[in-house]
């Protein structure tokens, strides 16, 4: 049985997504981390748990899809 957890991905200042998140479902934080850097290379910035912790609420982030 898998434990899939979802992770936050942000992005800097400077970045071409810049104000966005993107989440990314997987079993691990390393392989969160793999994905994440399949699909944007080294272009973000911060790993989280949770939305909360991502800040996308108290600094109006948009989900990139």
């Amino acid at each position: 049985m898998s434990n899939i957890q979802k992770y936050y991905f942000t992005f800097g200042h400077g970045q071409a997504h810049f104000g966005y998140y993107h989440v990314i479902e997987a079993e691990s934080v390393e392989r969160a981390r793999e994905i994440m850097f399949e699909r944007f290379g080294n272009k973000w910035a911060m790993m989280y748990d949770s939305a909360k912790k991502a800040g996308v609420e108290e600094y109006g982030l948009k989900q990139l899809k």
